[in-house]
């Protein structure tokens, strides 16, 4: 679900003390000849289906947002912005960044959201904690769309 590392603990998959549920598709027995009778499941597909709703609907061009350069892509950066989803940043040749910073971006192009590119326009002013960021994307894509919440 992540293209990057998420800093999850065991602690990231509640909210407000409830485990999160994700509906999912069973794929089988894990192993038909044990005792044990633990299921293989795929939640990915449900929930990419769900995130790219989502991220489409949040999506605006023009926007102004915090994100985290961890990587490269060709001549972009890989970035996840403080929302919890990944772009593609174009850094200008003035500002000096490298993997591992924190910049302000402006989103430039939202139509596909497997490949939503942004522009850097400065350093960001706070820094963007990856862990709090990836838990707060799971609890609304959660409650946003509907997948059983919590428990109750």
């Amino acid at each position: 679900m992540f293209f990057y590392n998420p800093f999850f603990g065991l602690d990231s998959f509640t909210y407000e003390g409830r485990p999160l549920l994700f509906e999912v598709i069973v794929m089988g027995w894990a192993n038909p000849e044990a005792e044990d009778e633990l299921l293989l499941f795929n939640a990915q597909p449900l929930i990419v289906t769900k995130m790219h709703q989502w991220v489409q609907d949040f999506m605006e061009e023009g926007r102004l947002t915090n994100c985290h350069l961890y990587g490269y892509a060709g001549q972009f950066y890989r970035g996840v912005t403080e929302g919890g989803y990944v772009v593609l940043v174009d850094v200008p040749d003035d500002l000096e960044c490298a993997p591992g910073d924190d910049v302000q971006v402006r989103i430039t192009n939202a139509d596909n959201v497997r490949s939503i590119r942004a522009v850097a326009t400065d350093f960001a002013s706070a820094k963007v904690d990856m862990k709090l960021v990836t838990e707060n994307f799971s609890h609304r894509l959660c409650r946003r769309t509907g997948v059983h919440s919590c428990t109750h």
